[in-house]
């Protein structure tokens, strides 16, 4: 089954990664000037692509993208699936000996392939047309969906420094969907400082007095229902999402095991945080 999810998902995205590179060899033919077969990038259809046969399919359908924002949308992912499209990026002007300012790149940590940034988006959308890069700038803006939704952000920016000169960052959660079907799960480390922790037992095995019982039964019901109290029966607008809840008590009386238990019921993943890496000791 999760063969057949990576095979539909790369027959999709090699029509995708075609698609972009006449796109990409279009605006750079026609910035600098060289025949071309198209007089303008959003000429060039994209492909169609059924929903149901890939997770990549399914999000251009489910936020019905327009041409603009899935260029923005596949050149994001084009360093994580095929890297080697955007060196192109790296010819430079013969002029002065530099790289072109408008491709809009800025130096990884460790990465030595090209990494686009928002200035990148902007010179394949608009060329040197600023009407044009004006308009499309908007999809950066706070209250579009790649940036409600945590989608495709731009990072890496000082507050002095051009919003637009950011790194072009596509979540990580996206890249494993687009990928491989599924979300990988969090490792341990500096940026993620928690450990995920589990259970063999069952929850016959939770031995709890009848009133803590019901309160732990409580937090299960909202796990299992609150997303359909927020959403489908319109509560939103009156109770907040999630769920907070504070496990107090001596030592061996169940805590962990109680929010083990928890996760493993709902098919939720449960992780220790490790207070030490967060807050200092002063």
């Amino acid at each position: 089954m999760v063969t057949d999810i990576i095979t539909n998902n790369a027959a999709v995205l090699e029509k995708e990664l075609e698609w972009f590179y006449t796109i990409l060899d279009t605006r750079i033919k026609l910035n600098f000037g060289h025949e071309c077969e198209h007089e303008d990038i959003f000429d060039i259809n994209p492909p169609e692509l059924d929903p149901e046969k890939s997770v990549y399919g399914n999000l251009i359908n489910h936020y019905d993208m327009n041409i603009a924002e899935r260029i923005i949308f596949v050149l994001s992912l084009v360093p994580h699936v095929r890297p080697q499209l955007l060196d192109v990026f790296f010819t430079k002007n013969s002029a002065n000996s530099m790289e072109f300012t408008e491709f809009g790149r800025r130096n990884g940590y460790s990465y030595n392939g090209f990494l686009p940034t928002g200035e990148t988006a902007m010179f394949i959308l608009a060329g040197n047309n600023l009407e044009a890069r004006l308009h499309f700038k908007q999809v950066f803006n706070a209250d579009h969906f790649f940036n409600r939704h945590s989608f495709i952000s731009l990072e890496g920016t000082e507050s002095n420094e051009s919003d637009l000169s950011g790194f072009l960052i596509l979540s990580k959660e996206i890249v494993d969907l687009i990928t491989t079907g599924s979300i990988r799960e969090p490792i341990f480390g500096t940026e993620f400082p928690a450990k995920k922790i589990d259970t063999q037992l069952d929850w016959e095995s939770l031995m709890l007095d009848p009133f803590t019982m019901s309160q732990v039964l409580e937090i299960k019901t909202w796990i299992e229902y609150g997303d359909k109290l927020l959403n489908e029966l319109d509560l939103g607008k009156k109770l907040k999402p999630g769920y907070r809840s504070i496990f107090y008590g001596k030592s061996g009386t169940g805590k962990t095991f109680t929010a083990s238990l928890l996760g493993k019921v709902t098919d939720r993943s449960v992780y220790r945080i490790d207070l030490s890496l967060i807050v200092s000791k002063y």
